[in-house]
């Protein structure tokens, strides 16, 4: 729970301020068993209601919480705690991760010089393979 991103301005809390969430869910079937981080209900303490606007919620409503079997429930509060990297790794907002994307590679031998020799297609395409630094 303390990894689910929650959308607040950081600059409407008070120094040392929270914020308070609840989840009061139980499942009645087998087809309504996942709890979803839309099912956060935010509990204003004081005058939050007034002072913090839009409402505090998760960013994603389709964070998967937990699965329940028919006949489980779930109760439980939520703090939330603003903090910084230096505090805590879970306060930064940055990870490690990368892609790359695979080429793909069409020939358009219209394009390359016509020769009456055959033999000279085959040369010329380990040229090709060989100009290539990853050899496709």
């Amino acid at each position: 729970l303390g990894l689910v991103p929650i959308n607040v301005d950081p600059d409407a809390l008070k120094e040392n301020e929270s914020l308070r969430f609840k989840l009061d869910y139980k499942c009645q079937s087998k087809n309504d068993g996942n709890v979803y981080s839309k099912n956060l209900i935010w509990v204003p303490d004081n005058d939050q209601a007034d002072r913090i606007s839009p409402t505090p919620a998760a960013i994603h409503d389709d964070i998967l919480i937990a699965k329940l079997v028919p006949g489980q429930e779930i109760t439980l509060e939520m703090i939330c705690v603003k903090g910084i990297g230096k505090d805590h790794a879970k306060f930064s907002p940055v990870c490690t991760s990368s892609y790359r994307a695979m080429p793909e590679i069409e020939i358009n031998r219209e394009n390359f010089s016509k020769t009456s020799d055959s033999s000279s297609d085959l040369s010329d395409d380990k040229k090709l393979v060989a100009s290539c630094p990853m050899k496709v």
